[in-house]
Parts: C-alpha cells; structure tokens; sequence
C-alpha cells in the first residue's frame, strides 16, 4: 500500500536524520540519556484544547514539550482535539491517559493491519476518557480509558477480522464496552 511505503520512508529518514544529528555532536557517542533526550523532544501528537489557542506538542510518553518546536513537517504527527475547557494537561493523571492513548493508536498491531489514525476527538467527564479515532479511510473506532487498551485492540482486530467484510462500508467500531462490541456500517 502507498501509505505503508510513505510512512516507512518517513521512519528510516527519521533514522537517518537521527545519526547525522548524532555524528555532527563530535566524538562524545551516543548515549542512552541522548537519545532519551532526543524523544523527549521529538511530537507524535499535536493537542488543540478549548481552553488554549496555542497547540500543545506531546512526546511519546504523553507529555506536554516544553522547548520550542520551529518547523514542524511530519505527516505522522497525530490531531488531538480535547473538548476540556478546565483540564491541567500536565497533571500526571492526564500524562498517563496521553501515553496510554498513544501507545494505542501507534501501535504495530495497527499498521501492520493497514489501520492509521488521522484524528482524535477526545472528552473528559469524570475520571473517564472517551476518544473517537478517525482513520485516514474515515472510519471510527470508539474507545474509553475504563477498559483495558490492550482489550480494546484485540477487539477492535477480531471485529474487523470476523465481522466486516469491506471497511468502506464501515461507519464506526464501539470498544468501548469490554463486553459488548458494537459495529455500524454506512448502509444500516
């Protein structure tokens, strides 16, 4: 698929540039603390909130990047909208559901299922997350932080395994019960 060779191209290129970034730093190595250093720095998901005009920058581990981010090119940054117009997105609580958040949607099981999110439509009531993901083929997978990630995955898999014939016709997947996996198609 286009898309697959695109975003593999866009890793080995993060790869590359990487090394050159290290080899230009002289003769000290790369160390572990450079490259914890360097994906501290580097966004995966852009998160726009209610309350802020400003765009919040998230690492990998869900964290709000605090050095300034000039030139921001890759396609692989994920969009976060957050409906909250109160919320401490640095408070650890909301660190944790970001990470857990990211790890799920940039997960290998995903791409290697030809599943990329474009979009992330998330609110908050409670303690209780709600994020809608759109793919890149429009599609919807709802999903909440009171049950657990890794279920959600599997579901989500056996949904599309079992259940779906053609994803063009596939409206949205609900994971958000662990029980219950509900489905809707564009033509019901």
């Amino acid at each position: 698929m286009k898309i697959k060779k695109i975003l593999t191209l866009i890793a080995v290129l993060i790869i590359v540039l990487t090394i050159i970034f290290f080899w230009m730093k002289g003769d000290q190595g790369v160390t572990k603390n450079d490259i914890d250093s360097y994906e501290e720095t580097q966004p995966v998901a852009v998160l726009g909130s209610l309350e802020s005009r400003q765009p919040y920058y998230l690492n990998k581990h869900g964290r709000v990047i605090t050095e300034t981010i000039e030139d921001i090119q890759n396609s692989d940054i994920i969009t976060i909208f957050y409906n909250s117009t109160n919320a401490d997105i640095n408070d650890q609580f909301h660190i944790d559901f970001f990470q857990r958040l990211l790890m799920f949607v940039r997960s290998d099981i995903l791409f290697q299922n030809d599943i990329y999110i474009e979009s992330i439509k998330l609110s908050h009531i409670d303690n209780v997350f709600e994020a809608q993901l759109t793919t890149i083929e429009g599609w919807q997978i709802l999903i909440n932080s009171e049950a657990d990630f890794e279920k959600q995955l599997n579901n989500l898999l056996l949904t599309l395994q079992e259940e779906i014939e053609d994803r063009a016709e596939l409206e949205n997947i609900d994971l958000r019960y662990e029980e219950r996996i509900f489905y809707k198609l564009k033509s019901s």
